[in-house]
């Protein structure tokens, strides 16, 4: 008798359970009406993603409400795709954002406003391309909300589809940065002192990879004095600093790009303004357009730059310097990375340097070398192709190139937790 009771709550439960999920189905009054719309972005809106500004709103999603027929709590979801794919294909997975639910049986306008860095976290999930710019659209749903969403015989409303452009970044571009504000423009493309509080300002970034309050990069100055500041803007503040005293640097060998801050450092102040006062230059022996590596720990306000010549040598090169030059060409698929252009390499080991003469053994720190723990060598994926290799400062792993050429040869310096390399076969 126990275990017949027993039975008989457990197949009441399963009914339960069964009528909870189907019951919106059977609810008399519920049906679709087909009227949900999807108010804004417009069909074939045009975005724009920052990395920089990477909190920052990158839409704004509004939508009128779905009638079931009944008072029902509903629940909105955005569907993403890619263009070329179709929501009603079954093998097709589109990428969600929940939006809200609500509770009502209104003729209702909603909005939800989606992040850049969550909106860039979906559109790369689909398989778009980092860096360029790709089409999709987009469509709201709603369903009651306490409708399962496997459901096969639940409701679910759908707004029509809109299309969409947008690039896609690598979210590792949204790494702690300091902007680098000078008077370095001109030939070198960044705008002279620009900074601002929206995240857009056209001026170089050195970036925190382990986000610890000590930032670092590779800043290109092309005038014969430069000069430049530090920004961290907030929403509220600049956030700018200048120099407090010089660090003492005397020659490009004197100092290693990766010895730590130390008593050659400088040190840097708040400053008042933004290019009048509280200015840092290079060391006199070391002024004069060209690369620097600039390095400032935001916390202890202490800071170093340091120029420097950077080539590919090795096997590939006959032990040959070959010079990487600074590409200013804004319609350039290589703007403001470093490149070797149309250069004869042979099959065979290399590594980028950064002074001529970290050939020997202590100075190995002073290369790019592949990003890994492996002592050995290592093999470029595919020499034939525009593959990006990961490069890490201090890497003493050479890479080795696959089939003898002629080359284009870029080296991507524009974000300290990104460095890559990459070979181009020419014709």
């Amino acid at each position: 008798m126990k275990k017949l009771l027993f039975s008989f709550i457990i197949a009441a439960g399963m009914i339960a359970s069964f009528v909870s999920c189907d019951k919106d189905m059977n609810n008399p009054n519920a049906s679709i009406s087909g009227s949900m719309n999807l108010v804004s972005p417009n069909n074939g809106t045009s975005l724009t993603l920052n990395p920089n500004n990477f909190s920052a709103t990158a839409l704004t999603v509004r939508w009128t409400s779905a009638n079931f027929g009944y008072s029902a709590s509903v629940k909105y979801v955005l569907q993403i795709i890619s263009a070329a794919d179709n929501f009603d294909t079954s093998t097709v997975i589109p990428q969600v954002i929940p939006l809200d639910t609500y509770n009502e049986y209104t003729n209702s306008t909603y909005e939800k406003a989606i992040t850049t860095t969550t909106l860039n976290g979906k559109l790369k999930a689909l398989g778009a391309t980092i860096g360029a710019v790709s089409n999709f659209k987009m469509r709201v749903y709603a369903q009651p909300s306490n409708q399962l969403d496997t459901s096969v015989n639940g409701l679910r409303e759908y707004s029509q589809e809109v299309a969409f452009t947008s690039n896609v970044y690598d979210p590792i571009d949204e790494a702690p940065k300091l902007y680098v504000i000078g008077n370095f423009g001109a030939t070198s493309t960044f705008a002279n002192w620009d900074i601002n509080m929206n995240g857009t300002s056209n001026s170089p970034l050195i970036y925190s990879p382990l986000k610890d309050g000590v930032y670092e990069g590779f800043v290109y100055m092309n005038v014969a004095a430069p000069q430049f500041k530090f920004a961290n803007p907030t929403a509220t503040t600049l956030d700018i600093k200048g120099l407090k005293t010089q660090y003492t640097q005397t020659t490009m060998a004197s100092v290693s790009l990766t010895t730590p801050l130390g008593n050659f450092a400088g040190e840097i102040m708040a400053s008042a303004d933004v290019s009048t006062s509280n200015i840092i230059t290079p060391v006199a022996a070391l002024t004069g357009a060209g690369t620097y590596f600039i390095k400032a720990d935001w916390v202890n306000n202490k800071y170093t730059a340091i120029k420097r010549l950077i080539s590919l040598k090795g096997i590939m090169t006959s032990q040959v310097n070959k010079y990487f030059t600074y590409d200013t060409d804004p319609t350039s698929q290589t703007y403001r990375m470093f490149t070797i252009d149309n250069v004869t390499l042979s099959a065979g080991t290399g590594f980028i340097q950064l002074k001529d003469n970290s050939s020997a053994l202590a100075d190995k720190v002073e290369r790019f070398g592949i990003d890994n723990n492996v002592p050995d060598l290592q093999i470029s994926p595919d020499a034939l192709s525009s593959i990006k290799n990961k490069m890490k400062l201090g890497g003493q792993s050479q890479f080795k190139l696959l089939a003898p050429g002629n080359y284009k040869v870029v080296l991507d310096l524009r974000n300290s937790a990104n460095y890559n390399l990459r070979f181009v076969q020419l014709p």
